[in-house]
């Protein structure tokens, strides 16, 4: 008697069906990891432009509060505005410190922001004076304020 061929082995649905399970798992563990998930990163993107928008004070409101902290000789109050000012400036890599915001700064905002925080941080001295300082962000402010007004940038250009 001739023995009954054995029954194929049909595996490969099988294989196939766990290998695809086994992708679905992996593209929803990605969409929900907390650094490279699309889903949360646009969640967290909405959520930080919501607290911009209620929180962070506009760039001219901050100024005037500066030049007000400065005029009234305020150094720790000038000093945290001067840095939160600086987060305005500078975004994408915003100061840590008066030292950095002031080598950023051109002229002499940036002369008057060293020596306050020579004041801050230095030998004990006088005490501050921010008139200089506010006089500078003063021209600060009415650049701004130019530049806002007529759309154009308010600085000549470099090569022409």
């Amino acid at each position: 008697a001739a023995a009954a061929p054995a029954a194929p082995t049909n595996y490969w649905p099988l294989i196939s069906g766990l290998l695809g399970i086994a992708w679905l798992a992996t593209i929803s563990l990605w969409l929900h990891s907390r650094d490279g998930g699309l889903v949360l990163k646009r969640k967290r993107r909405v959520e930080r432009a919501g607290a911009a928008k209620l929180g962070a004070p506009s760039g001219r409101r901050l100024l005037r509060e500066l030049r007000a902290a400065s005029s009234a000789h305020d150094a720790q109050r000038t000093r945290r505005l001067l840095l939160e000012w600086a987060k305005l400036q500078f975004p994408e890599d915003p100061p840590q410190s008066l030292g950095t915001l002031a080598a950023r700064l051109p002229g002499p905002v940036g002369t008057e922001v060293a020596a306050l925080e020579a004041c801050l941080y230095g030998p004990p001295s006088d005490a501050w004076n921010g008139e200089r300082l506010a006089a500078a962000l003063a021209a600060v402010d009415l650049v701004t304020r130019t530049a806002g007004r007529d759309g154009k940038d308010p600085l000549v250009p470099l090569y022409r």
